[in-house]
C-alpha cells in the first residue's frame, strides 16, 4: 500500500491542475457577446486611453480595466464590416488623453463615415475643444439640454516650482544643453525663459490653427466663424445648439426617435467594453503574414518596465531589448513597428534601447508609430527607424539634454541638520547634494554633456540621412508638433498606426489588400499587484487628478528620476495643450 501512495498523490495533483485549468477557462476567458441584427456600437470614450493592455486575465475581484487605444480603432473597423451593426454611437465624457490619440481615433472614424454607408452621431454628455475636436467628423452631434460645451480655445500652463525650492531650501543645480531644452526651467525658473515661451506658443498656434481647420472643415463652416465661436464660448447646451454647433439637445433615451427608431424597446445596442470580445479573425480582419507590434510606452529607466499607481506605466531598458530582440528573432515576423508614446528620461536606457532598434532595423523593415508625445528620449528610440509616422498634434522632437543636481545645504540647515563630507580625489564630492558646483566641477559637466549633444546629434544625423549640422539647427532641445517635426524633417509622414502598417506591408513586400496579423511585445503579462495597484490608482482618483496637480506631482518625480552624473533626455514636464 505503501509503495502506491506516491501514484495516487500524483494522480491527485494532476487532478486539481485540471479542475483549476477548468476553472480559469470558465471563469476567465471571455466569450464574444450576443450581437444582435441592426445593433449600434456605443463607443465610450472617455478618462485615461492606454496604449496597451496589462495582459493579465480580467479577474472576478478586480473591475475590467479601460478599452485601449488599440482596442477603439479594431472596434472601429470591426464595425465596419460586422452586417450586424448598423451605425455607431460615439458617447463622450472629458478626455484624459492627448491629441494624438483623439486625432488617431478621428481619422478612424472619418474612415467609417466615408467608407460605410453606416450612421454615425456622435452623443456629447461634457466635454470641450479636444472632445468637439473629435465629436465634430460625426454626422450629427447631440448633447443634452442640462450640459455646456466648453468650447473656448487652446491654453497650455506651465507650473513653475523654483519658488518652492527656494522656500525649502533647495537649490537647482541643472544645467541644459540646447537653448530650447526648457525641461530644467520649470525647476530652476519662476517663469518662461523667452526660449521657453517661444517654443510653447509656436506649438500652440499650430494646435489652434489645426482645431480650428478642423472643425471648420468637418462642420461646413469658415474658418473665420469658427475663431469668432471659440472667442464666445463656453456655451450652454442650448447656446451650443443656436449657434449650430450641436444639431439637437436629446437625453440618451430619446436617441431612439433620432436614428429612425420608433420604440426604445426595439432599439439595440452593444457597448465598446462588450464589442471588444468580438475577434477580428471571426469577421475576417487581423489575419495574415505576421508584424511585431512593440510597445515603448512611459518615462525611459534602467532595468524592467514598471507600473506605478502615481505615474503611471515606466519603459524599462531591459524589457525593451528583450521585446525588440524576441521581435527580431521570432521566424516569420515580415515587419516591426515600434508605438512610441514617452516623454524621454534615462539617457543611459535610451541609449541602450537605440542600440537595439538599430540592431532590428538591420535584419527587418522597422516603422516607428508616434502616439501623444514622442519626445527628447522618445525620439532618441525612434531615430533609427526607417519611417517614422506621427499625428500632427504628437510632441516630439526635444533634442537635447539635462543633467546635474539637487544641492539641499538649504533644507538641511532648516532641519538643523549637517552633512559633512570627506574625500579623496579632486571630484569625488562633485555630486554630492550638500553643496553646489564648484566652477571647476560646473565647466566638467558642461564638457560632458556637450559630449553627449554631439553624440545625439550625429545618431540623430546618421539615422534621418541629415547633415550634423542641419540637425543642430532643428534641435537645441526644441520641442516641435508632428506637423512641425515633418516639414523639418524629424518626421517622415502623419498618420496613425494604421499608416504605420501600410508602410511596414509595403516594406516588407506584403499586398496593399492583405490582412495582417499583430503579434504584440513585450510578452511578458502585468503580475496581480500591479493589476491591483491599477485598481488603486482608479479608485484613488489618481488618474483623474486636475493637470496642475498631476504636473506638481511629475515636477517632484524629477528629482528622483534625475541620476548625477548621468544625461537625462526629457521633454519639458507635462506639457499639455488644452
Amino acid at each position: 500500500m505503501a509503495g502506491k501512495r506516491p501514484l495516487i498523490a500524483l494522480l491527485v495533483f494532476f487532478g486539481v491542475l485540471i479542475i483549476v485549468a477548468v476553472l480559469i477557462v470558465v471563469l476567465f476567458v471571455e466569450k464574444p457577446p450576443e450581437v444582435k441584427e441592426d445593433s449600434y456600437l456605443v463607443l465610450n470614450l472617455g478618462g485615461e486611453l492606454q496604449e496597451e493592455a496589462s495582459g493579465f486575465f480580467d479577474l472576478p475581484f478586480l473591475e475590467r480595466e479601460q478599452a485601449t487605444l488599440a482596442d477603439v480603432i479594431d472596434c472601429i473597423d470591426k464595425a465596419g464590416v460586422d452586417d450586424r451593426i448598423k451605425g455607431m454611437i460615439v458617447k463622450i465624457t472629458p478626455f484624459a488623453f492627448g491629441w494624438g490619440k483623439a486625432q488617431e481615433i478621428r481619422d478612424k472614424l472619418v474612415w467609417f463615415s466615408q467608407e460605410t454607408d453606416k450612421s454615425l452621431v456622435a452623443y456629447m454628455i461634457s466635454g470641450g475643444d479636444k472632445e468637439y475636436y473629435l465629436a465634430s467628423v460625426c454626422e450629427k452631434v447631440f448633447m443634452p439640454e442640462a450640459s455646456d460645451l466648453q468650447l473656448d480655445g487652446l491654453t497650455a500652463e506651465v507650473i513653475f516650482m523654483r519658488g518652492s525650492f527656494d522656500k525649502l531650501g533647495i537649490t537647482p543645480e541643472l544645467e541644459h544643453i540646447g537653448r530650447y531644452k526648457s525641461a530644467s526651467d520649470v525647476l530652476t525658473q519662476k517663469t518662461f525663459t523667452d526660449a521657453h515661451r517661444e517654443v510653447t506658443n509656436a506649438i500652440l498656434d499650430d494646435a489652434f490653427l489645426r482645431h480650428v481647420e478642423g472643425i471648420a472643415e468637418a462642420r461646413g463652416l469658415e474658418t473665420a466663424r469658427v475663431r469668432e465661436l471659440i472667442d464666445s464660448g463656453d456655451f450652454s447646451a442650448s447656446e451650443a445648439f443656436r449657434a449650430g454647433l450641436v444639431d439637437s439637445l436629446v437625453y440618451e433615451d430619446q436617441l431612439h426617435a433620432l436614428l429612425g427608431v420608433e420604440h426604445e424597446d426595439d432599439f439595440r445596442t452593444v457597448p465598446l467594453e462588450d464589442y471588444v470580445r468580438v475577434r477580428l479573425a471571426a469577421l475576417k480582419l487581423g489575419k495574415g503574414p505576421k508584424i511585431a507590434l512593440v510597445y515603448a510606452v512611459g518615462a525611459i529607466e534602467m532595468g524592467k518596465s514598471s507600473y506605478s499607481p502615481l505615474w503611471g506605466k515606466t519603459m524599462g531598458s531591459e524589457t525593451m531589448v528583450e521585446a525588440l530582440r524576441d521581435a527580431r528573432t521570432t521566424k516569420g515576423i515580415r515587419a516591426i513597428i515600434m508605438r512610441v508614446d514617452s516623454p524621454g528620461g534615462s539617457g543611459l536606457a535610451s541609449d541602450i534601447i537605440w542600440r537595439e532598434v538599430n540592431r532590428a532595423a538591420d535584419e527587418k523593415p522597422f516603422v516607428v508609430s508616434m502616439s501623444d508625445v514622442a519626445g527628447s528620449g522618445g525620439y532618441y528610440i525612434a531615430m533609427a527607424a526607417d519611417t517614422i509616422v506621427a499625428q500632427p498634434g504628437t510632441l516630439t522632437g526635444s533634442i537635447g539634454l539635462v543633467s546635474g543636481k539637487f544641492a539641499n545645504k538649504g533644507l538641511y540647515d532648516k532641519l538643523g541638520m549637517n552633512k559633512e563630507i570627506l574625500s579623496r580625489g579632486a571630484n569625488a564630492a562633485m555630486f554630492s547634494d550638500a553643496r553646489g558646483f564648484t566652477p571647476t566641477e560646473r565647466r566638467k559637466l558642461l564638457e560632458q554633456m556637450w559630449e553627449w549633444y554631439s553624440d545625439f546629434v550625429r545618431k540623430v544625423a546618421e539615422g534621418r540621412d541629415m547633415s550634423e549640422e542641419d540637425v543642430d539647427r532643428v534641435a537645441r532641445g526644441r520641442v516641435w508638433s508632428g506637423a512641425q517635426a515633418r516639414e523639418i524633417g524629424l518626421v517622415d509622414e502623419l498618420g496613425g498606426l494604421e499608416r504605420a502598417i501600410e508602410i511596414a506591408k509595403a516594406k516588407a513586400g506584403i499586398p496593399e489588400d492583405s490582412e495582417v496579423t499583430l503579434v504584440v511585445f513585450p510578452k511578458k503579462k502585468a503580475s496581480v499587484l500591479q493589476r491591483l495597484l491599477r485598481a488603486f490608482s482608479s479608485e484613488a482618483g489618481l488618474e483623474f487628478m486636475s493637470p496642475a496637480s498631476k504636473e506638481v506631482l511629475e515636477l517632484l518625480r524629477a528629482e528622483a528620476l534625475l541620476v548625477p552624473g548621468q544625461p537625462h533626455y526629457v521633454m519639458p514636464f507635462h506639457l499639455v495643450i488644452e
